[in-house]
């Protein structure tokens, strides 16, 4: 099944809206912006900061990782792979949404979807006994 470009784009662009509008009548705006403004700069510039380590270490983990499967990339393909990874387990499971993350990057690199899910697997099992 051969999906265009376009179709995909509109697709989500919807999906997108609906799940914004669903948020939007579910709790107002101003009640969301109200409370995080009493969350204290530190605590946001906290968090902001361990995202960043560890997208680095999960980005250097899959840099360290790849050569093992025959695969060097550039570092820059590499850490949008990882944000994809990420971003893509804010909305399903983790380890799925790694998957599903990093193959949406990786595949335009010659790695195939079976390698994206044994990558994944490989770097949890690694960093069990790292």
């Amino acid at each position: 099944m051969n999906i265009s470009v376009n179709t995909r784009r509109l697709t989500l662009l919807v999906v997108s809206i609906v799940l914004l509008a669903i948020a939007f009548i579910e709790e107002n705006p101003l009640n969301v912006i109200s409370a995080m403004s009493s969350i204290p700069a530190e605590y946001i510039v906290c968090v902001i900061g361990l995202f960043i380590l560890n997208l680095i270490v999960v980005s250097w983990r899959l840099v360290l990782l790849l050569p093992h499967f025959g695969i060097t990339l550039p570092v820059g393909i590499v850490i949008r792979a990882s944000v994809a990874g990420h971003y893509a387990g804010l909305f399903v499971f983790s380890i799925v949404g790694q998957v599903v993350g990093r193959d949406y990057v990786l595949r335009h690199h010659g790695v195939t979807p079976v390698l994206s899910a044994a990558l994944v697997f490989y770097e949890k099992m690694a960093s069990l006994f790292v």
